[in-house]
């Protein structure tokens, strides 16, 4: 039988592929995934940070409205003589947010864990919550309520005042044990809500330093980590107005991101799941808790009142929040504040908005002197660019 000259072509054309040809593909293929790979890991990280950056900069226009408005800035937590319960500062700039049907259903004469303020205070706000942090489905509860935390729709048995949460804090001051490690205040400034058992007075400590004035430098640092300590913009308890930052807006941080709380992260790790026993105390948008200071970590993260403040941990393990602010441990420090930190899941770094509501970003190797140069809000501490990314 004879086999034509069109089967033979046919039988040629239709074999596959050798094993040579096959291994040739997939190391080609290969090739590609590992160049598309991190570009595409890329693209994701910039379109994060992107989102990061839109929202501190809504919500700094928000304050800086408000502040306009109102002719101060808002106030977490109670005025002095205010008998009114205490609330987040956010909570006055939801009308600036554009969420004024969640501001006029509030209750200001009742605490935001109030099951009145519930309806509106566990609501999630899209412009509070950055797409970098974990678990944006978390939320946060009052500090004593050990078994009132949880994640979703679905929360731990016996959940009593679950809140939204917000990746974004205000900074509120420079912790005056940064320049002292025993954490006594220097002399000079009385202890305070930023010294030592901060539930002693309303007071505020200005300062641990002498200005520098003019260009900030590290090596001018007096006290152990830093040069002074004091009030940020927005401090808590007090009516602040753009007359008080005197060192200008565009040298002062506003606000800055800390994520993932009230988790405990340190270095990108979660330490526990168990919101019960292991906790930051702050994260929920309407808690006056919310507020962070400047207080530094050892490099893990692990330890308190340190040079390393962006990035080293979320915040600091509250102990038993319910007992006295005097009994020993944290609670010495921070009473019923929160414990929040700096903190980001950017590489490198954490976004930060200054009081003029410009953006930066600043890297978590920064010197925490001159970071605390850009907390203080009055302290003659001016800071070059270039300060700024080393």
């Amino acid at each position: 039988m004879k086999v034509s000259l069109t089967n033979r072509w046919y039988r040629r054309k239709s074999r596959g592929f050798t094993l040579i040809e096959l291994l040739v593909v997939i190391a080609i293929i290969a090739a590609l995934a590992a160049l598309i790979f991190p570009a595409v890991q890329g693209a994701r990280a910039t379109a994060k940070r992107s989102g990061s950056q839109s929202n501190l900069r809504n919500i700094a226009l928000a304050v800086l409205n408000h502040e306009a408005q109102v002719g101060n800035f808002p106030v977490a937590g109670r005025v002095p003589g205010d008998t009114k319960p205490r609330t987040g500062w956010i909570t006055h700039v939801l009308p600036q947010l554009e969420r004024r049907d969640l501001y006029t259903r509030y209750d200001f004469s009742k605490d935001w864990y109030n099951v009145v303020n519930l309806p509106v205070t566990s609501t999630q706000i899209p412009v509070l919550i950055d797409t970098a942090s974990p678990q944006p489905d978390r939320y946060d509860d009052q500090p004593n309520a050990a078994t009132a935390f949880g994640t979703g729709t679905v929360l731990v048995a016996g959940a009593t005042t679950p809140v939204g949460i917000t990746d974004y804090a205000s900074v509120r001051s420079v912790d005056v044990r940064l320049f002292t490690p025993t954490g006594t205040p220097p002399s000079g400034v009385t202890a305070g809500i930023d010294g030592p058992n901060p539930g002693s007075t309303l007071g505020i400590a200005q300062t641990g330093g002498t200005p520098t004035g003019g260009t900030y430098a590290s090596t001018k640092t007096l006290g152990a980590y830093v040069n002074a300590t004091g009030p940020g913009i927005m401090p808590p308890n007090l009516k602040s107005r753009l007359a008080d930052v005197t060192d200008g807006l565009s040298h002062t941080i506003l606000i800055a991101e800390s994520h993932a709380r009230p988790y405990l992260y340190r270095r990108g790790k979660k330490v526990s799941s168990d919101l019960k026993t292991i906790r930051v105390n702050g994260g929920g948008w309407s808690r006056n808790a919310n507020d962070i200071r400047l207080q530094g970590y050892t490099r893990d993260g692990e330890t308190e009142i340190g040079p390393f403040a962006i990035n080293a941990a979320n915040g600091t393990q509250v102990e038993d929040i319910t007992t006295s602010a005097t009994t020993g441990g944290n609670n010495v420090a921070y009473g019923t504040d929160g414990t929040g930190a700096i903190y980001s899941f950017h590489a490198g770094g954490a976004h930060v908005a200054f009081g003029d509501a410009s953006v930066k970003f600043l890297s978590e190797k920064i010197d925490i002197a001159v970071l605390a140069a850009l907390v203080t809000r009055d302290q003659n501490e001016l800071v070059d660019d270039g300060e700024l990314n080393k």
